[in-house]
């Protein structure tokens, strides 16, 4: 029986483990969850059946796979990432790994709030504070392939995903650092992810749920 993933009809926290199955070649089975009409954007769908759910801690994202029911985002990508090798081979890989993914959670946090009570001032202020940040990340990746080395690990799909939607905000975002421009590029060559982006099942540009004024159904 194929896995189960379910989360919201957004990109959100979800594209991470999507772009992780997709990579891996797993078959697996997305429900997904619609948020309801304006101006409610009610979430019956999900709360509906939030407690019949078997799941320990019943949440969105979500992940079934036989005995395997897990909940919370980065939960499931770690157990992604032992089961198809992308946590690293060592010690101090899986450290940087670590390091990375909560790295790609604060600048989430960033993006999202910028976009909750979104305005042209606030969003330029939140991208400038970001060029730090941007290059701490492209010392860190240097001239390597990937943010650990030759191997592509979790880090490297949170990373992605966190340039990804940040450069919706501002085209410009990673121009001042070509390492990185490059390992987006990188990234999207990657015959599985680039079979994924061409597919109806990738969101584009739906990347929060409605309580955001940018990148949601409401603006």
């Amino acid at each position: 029986m194929a896995p189960v993933f379910g989360y919201w009809n957004v990109r959100g926290l979800g594209q991470y483990i999507r772009l992780v199955l997709e990579y891996a070649g797993e078959q697996y089975e997305e429900k997904s969850y619609k948020f309801g009409p304006p101006p409610e954007y009610d979430r019956d769908a999900w709360f509906s059946v939030k407690p019949t759910m078997d799941l320990p801690l019943p949440n969105l994202p979500y992940y079934i796979d036989g005995d395997v029911k897990l909940t919370q985002s980065y939960a499931i990508l770690r157990h992604l990432g032992r089961k198809y090798d992308l946590y690293g081979n060592t010690e101090k890989e899986r450290m940087m790994v670590d390091m990375l993914m909560d790295q790609g959670r604060d600048m989430r946090m960033g993006f999202y709030m910028t976009c909750v009570n979104y305005t042209e001032d606030a969003a330029k202020k939140y991208l400038a504070n970001q060029q730090q940040t941007l290059k701490l990340l492209s010392n860190i990746l240097g001239k390597q392939t990937w943010f650990t080395g030759d191997k592509i690990t979790l880090a490297d799909f949170v990373m992605y995903e966190e340039f990804y939607v940040n450069t919706l905000l501002d085209s410009s975002f990673l121009d001042a650092f070509p390492n990185l421009k490059d390992f987006v590029k990188r990234f999207e060559d990657l015959p599985a992810i680039k079979k994924f982006a061409s597919s109806p099942r990738w969101i584009k540009s739906l990347i929060n749920g409605p309580s955001a004024a940018k990148f949601s159904s409401r603006g």
